[in-house]
């Protein structure tokens, strides 16, 4: 199993995407390898493993059932263990990759040695399927704002990034090396509190080394309403109210503190910063609000954001639809024509 990348697809149930991913993984990116990481309760369809099954670049990894976010987060550390090239890439079910650009990613980073990452945009869709042969890309839009994670002072880097905080860092191509360290603490810490396990990782990768963001598509996404963002809203809601999240946030700073050799705390003032302008932009009361009317303007605040960032919510953005983008897009619409 020879490469210099492997793609970590993560799967969890969802499995009229698997089909489509895996066919279009063996026309685009069949040089590359994919460990293919189920943690669903019904498991890869046989017909689906019929296609990678003589295709030696292609690993499958049954693991338990993704019952909680502390087990799917063992099962990325796990999946990082079985890694045997020098960079990863995840991956979901419902994306395409753009494989042109991601090998062009790869040929940067493995020349520039100070880079612990590299990655590109993501573009979301919708699919309009006009009749059985007639599909088009629809609603184009940027889900994350392009950001400078290349500073080579990590906390020029670390307080670039807190302006327009974002789970791009870990939709780029990683050192496994960086992972493996960042994956083997957020699966141990943290217990089942998904958002300070995602903002942890995040974090982690923004403060470890610099990161090339170019301005071409890695991902193309489709949106959907199948989707953990839908799942996620209440388990973030109930982990808000356990008298354990802060002591969470106290554990994410000290470590991330350490990491980025500052006074204690600083991360913890620049994330809450960071929260309470997403939660607090635009709200003027015109009474001091009650400790209830707050609580809910949270709880909804943090919904839409929620929504937003799992990349539900269409960008209000202007989307420039530029060549690079216009043959990715032509692209995608002839495979789906072709193997629906």
């Amino acid at each position: 199993m020879r490469s210099d990348l492997t793609i970590i697809l993560f799967l969890k149930d969802r499995h009229e995407f698997n089909r489509r991913f895996l066919k279009y993984y063996l026309k685009k990116g069949n040089n590359i390898n994919l460990i293919i990481s189920d943690g669903g309760k019904k498991k890869i369809s046989k017909d689906c493993k019929i296609l990678f099954k003589n295709n030696s670049r292609v690993k499958y990894f049954a693991f338990p059932e993704d019952k909680s976010y502390k087990n799917y987060y063992i099962k990325i550390f796990k999946s990082l263990k079985n890694v045997k090239t020098e960079f990863v890439l995840f991956a979901d079910n419902d994306d395409f990759l753009v494989y042109e650009n991601i090998l062009k990613f790869l040929r940067f980073i493995k020349n520039k040695n100070k880079y612990i990452g590299v990655g590109g945009t993501m573009i979301g869709f919708n699919i309009v399927k006009k009749n059985d042969r007639d599909f088009k890309l629809s609603n184009l839009n940027m889900i994350y704002n392009k950001i400078n994670l290349d500073k080579k002072n990590k906390i020029d880097r670390f307080n670039e990034f807190m302006k327009n905080f974002s789970d791009l860092p870990r939709n780029c191509i990683m050192k496994r090396s960086v992972l493996l360290k960042n994956y083997k603490l957020s699966s141990k810490f943290f217990e089942d509190n998904i958002e300070v396990k995602d903002h942890f990782s995040v974090l982690y990768n923004v403060i470890h080394g610099k990161i090339k963001i170019f301005d071409i598509p890695i991902i193309m996404h489709q949106t959907h309403f199948n989707s953990e963002g839908n799942k996620r809203y209440n388990v973030i809601k109930k982990n808000f109210l356990n008298t354990n999240y802060i002591k969470d946030l106290i554990l994410l700073d000290d470590i991330l503190c350490k990491k980025l050799k500052c006074r204690k705390y600083y991360i913890l003032e620049k994330y809450f910063k960071n929260v309470s302008d997403v939660i607090f932009q635009n709200f003027e009361p015109k009474k001091e609000p009650s400790s209830k009317e707050l609580y809910s303007f949270f709880i909804n605040k943090l919904k839409r954001r929620i929504i937003k960032n799992d990349k539900i919510v269409q960008s209000s953005k202007k989307f420039s639809y530029n060549k690079n983008v216009k043959k990715i897009v032509n692209d995608i619409e002839s495979f789906l024509e072709n193997n629906d």
